[in-house]
């Protein structure tokens, strides 16, 4: 069943152009991206059911093209445009005005949302250049719900690609666990000891829960491997 298929006051369509986007609920919304349902439900019944199976919208953006299309219902058009519509959203909010951070907290409520509702452990750097403004985030690897690989040579390439002076590193703790590892202690190590050969300093390694996070910079008399 087609958008235009339904009664006038059921279109999200209609609703969006008499209220605004702001007042149509997720499965609404949804159901404007996907554009039409099938032979056995209504696009907005389509747009619900997927919802429910996900988990609601939040998790939208975790979904790929292979689980996406997982859904009954779902094919590589309508992911493909589920997909570039979260993309468009995320460039949109993006600043194109320099990035420079006051302190850790500023650093860490900018990449918190990063990791919201990740699953696995993820590592993420930031890039700086001489006057510390930020010159791009990028993610360089991702890993299992408890651990992640990091390989020194992939983050340093990215870093000397940019010409960036200084790097922020940061991964999560996917079980809320704040406090680093035994591991996190070592690989700090190596990539502040690589980073010193090749004259890009590293100035700190967050780790990052939806709370709270732990900073090497601040904590650095205790733990001097970041100071």
């Amino acid at each position: 069943m087609k958008l235009k298929e339904l009664i006038s006051e059921d279109k999200p369509r209609e609703k969006l152009l008499k209220k605004g986007a702001e007042y149509l609920t997720d499965s609404e919304l949804l159901a404007i991206i996907l554009r039409t349902g099938n032979k056995s439900e209504s696009v907005t019944e389509l747009s619900n059911r997927i919802l429910k199976r996900i988990g609601g919208v939040k998790n939208l953006k975790n979904m790929t093209i292979n689980t996406l299309t997982q859904i009954e219902g779902i094919k590589l058009g309508k992911a493909s445009s589920i997909l570039a519509s979260f993309e468009l959203a995320k460039r949109a909010l993006k600043n194109d005005e320099p990035i420079k951070f006051k302190n850790t907290i500023d650093m860490y409520n900018y990449i918190k949302n990063d990791f919201l509702y990740e699953l696995q452990e993820k590592f993420i750097i930031l890039l700086f250049d001489k006057q510390f403004k930020l010159i791009k985030k990028c993610e360089v690897f991702k890993g299992t719900i408890d651990a992640v690989n990091v390989y020194p040579r992939e983050i340093f390439k990215e870093a000397l690609k940019e010409n960036a002076s200084f790097i922020v590193l940061a991964h999560n703790h996917p079980g809320g666990e704040v406090m680093p590892s035994i591991q996190d202690d070592e690989i700090t190590k190596i990539l502040v000891k690589n980073g010193q050969l090749i004259g890009i300093k590293v100035i700190d390694h967050l780790i990052v829960t939806p709370n709270s996070y732990f900073s090497y910079y601040e904590n650095a008399q205790k733990n001097k491997l970041v100071a």
